[in-house]
C-alpha cells in the first residue's frame, strides 16, 4: 500500500512559490528545535504561546503528523506521496523525504522552520472533479480536505493508474 497525504496550501501565496523552488513542504507554529524535547516538554511550549489562533492540541497533532513525534501513531514518512491542494485543485503530487528543522525559517518572517523534503512530480494543476470517480469526495479513495492533512491509503497500481492518466 502507498500512503497518500493531502496537504493545504495557497496557490496564490508566496509560500507554494519558496515551495517549489526549495523542493520542501513545510508547517509554521514554531516553538523552536524540538529533536531533543520530550512529548511534554513540546506541549507545554504550545500550551505557553499566546500568538498560535489554533488550540495547543491541534497544533501538536499538526507536527506529530509532520514530523512523527510518537511512536506507534501515524504520521508522514520519507517515500509517502504528498498531494498539494488548493480549494477543489491538486497544484501537484510530490514524494517526500527528510525532515529538516530551519532554524532561520523559509520565509523573511523566520516561520516555517519545520520542513520535508519533496520531489515535485509536475503532475498538476489537476481539478479533482476531473480525476476518475473513486478518487472524488464519495469514492473508495476520496480527495476531499477538511483539516491542513489528511491520510489515506492506496494500492501502488491504482496510484500509478491515476498517475498514468494525468495529462
Amino acid at each position: 500500500m502507498i500512503n497518500y497525504w493531502l496537504f493545504k496550501v495557497d496557490s496564490k501565496s508566496d509560500l507554494w512559490t519558496l515551495w517549489k523552488k526549495e523542493h520542501v513542504i513545510s508547517i509554521d507554529w514554531n516553538i523552536g528545535n524540538i529533536a531533543n524535547s520530550s512529548i511534554e516538554e513540546i506541549k507545554s511550549k504550545l500550551v505557553n504561546n499566546s500568538s498560535f489562533s489554533q488550540t495547543s492540541d491541534y497544533i501538536f497533532n499538526i507536527l506529530h503528523t509532520f514530523i512523527g513525534l510518537l511512536f506507534g501513531v501515524e504520521a508522514m514518512e520519507d517515500g509517502d506521496v504528498v498531494l498539494l491542494v488548493d480549494q477543489e485543485i491538486i497544484l501537484d503530487f510530490g514524494i517526500l523525504s527528510i525532515f529538516e528543522y530551519k532554524e532561520n525559517g523559509l520565509t523573511s518572517n523566520n516561520d516555517h522552520t519545520y520542513c520535508r523534503k519533496i520531489r515535485f512530480l509536475k503532475k498538476g494543476p489537476i481539478k479533482i472533479a476531473n480525476l476518475p470517480k473513486e478518487f472524488q469526495q464519495n469514492g473508495i479513495y476520496p480527495i476531499h480536505l477538511t483539516d491542513d492533512i489528511q491520510k489515506y491509503s492506496i494500492t501502488k497500481e491504482v496510484f500509478e493508474n491515476l498517475l498514468a492518466n494525468i495529462k
